[in-house]
């Protein structure tokens, strides 16, 4: 009984020990200037899209920037700039350190963290005036 007590003892203090070590690992820092490549594609409702959708036509391309300003542990906020709009964003970084989420004024963002200078971005929303899909390469400037 008390060796049963034991390896169940050892057992547990492992499974605390590798908690807390994963717990303490090493969050990426997104905070910085990042170039944004995007393309979507937009379904336009009306005769145009709103005044803050980046994307103006059904098959487009676009150059914006992303900045993080600050990341307290997982969560970041920062902004988008195209040269249409600039909106600002809000975030957090998953707990596999490898994927981060952010919403925007009227969008979602789903992404994964490639190398810490690059980023891969699936970017959705959905409005009275235009809904689109996007995917998006980001690499960092500073």
């Amino acid at each position: 009984m008390r060796k049963k007590l034991t390896s169940v003892s050892i057992i547990f203090l492992a499974a605390v020990a590798f908690s807390a070590a994963w717990a303490q690992s090493d969050i990426p820092n997104l905070v910085g200037k990042w170039k944004i490549e995007a393309e979507a594609g937009v379904l336009i409702k009306g005769e145009k899209t709103s005044d803050i959708t980046h994307h103006e036509t059904v098959f487009s391309t676009l150059k914006a920037e992303m900045v993080v300003e600050k990341q307290k542990s997982r969560v970041f906020t920062g902004y988008f700039k195209s040269p249409k709009a600039t909106e600002k964003i809000a975030g957090v970084i998953g707990l596999d350190n490898k994927t981060f989420y952010y919403v925007d004024t009227d969008g979602i963002v789903d992404g994964k963290i490639v190398t810490p200078d690059k980023l891969y971005i699936i970017y959705r929303h959905v409005k009275p005036s235009d809904s689109m899909a996007a995917v998006a390469l980001a690499t960092r400037q500073e």
